[in-house]
């Protein structure tokens, strides 16, 4: 966050325009640089392809906690399909986590923590 916005995430918390949420850090050695690399939600659509175990979950939780230091709830929220999502579930930017199993209708608790 500090390198995208130049400033720590809590830092006017909430008030960035657009809807650009910072994925990474691209290397570009010949130029000797790093920069961030954003996805533009508001211009395109996102979209995670892999097969099994390929970082899916991962990269879709690195979105989400992304977008969530960059945005209020009020302006970001997640519907999550797949039991691999519940360890953003306590998220208040997270409506609610369901796996594939679920029943209709049914609101799957949380697992129990392990702390």
């Amino acid at each position: 966050m500090r390198y995208w916005r130049g400033k720590p995430w809590h830092v006017d918390y909430g008030q960035n325009a657009g809807l650009v949420v910072p994925f990474g850090i691209v290397d570009i050695p010949e130029d000797h640089v790093q920069r961030v690399h954003v996805i533009d939600a508001e211009m395109d659509n996102i979209m995670v392809v892999g097969t099994a175990q390929r970082g899916k979950s991962t990269t879709l939780m690195t979105l989400m906690a992304s977008a969530a230091l960059m945005y209020r709830p009020e302006r970001v929220t997640f519907f999550c399909i797949g039991a691999a999502l519940y360890p953003i579930d306590e998220f208040p930017h997270v409506a609610g986590v369901v796996s594939l199993t679920t029943p209709k209708g049914f609101h799957e608790p949380s697992p129990p923590s392990r702390g």
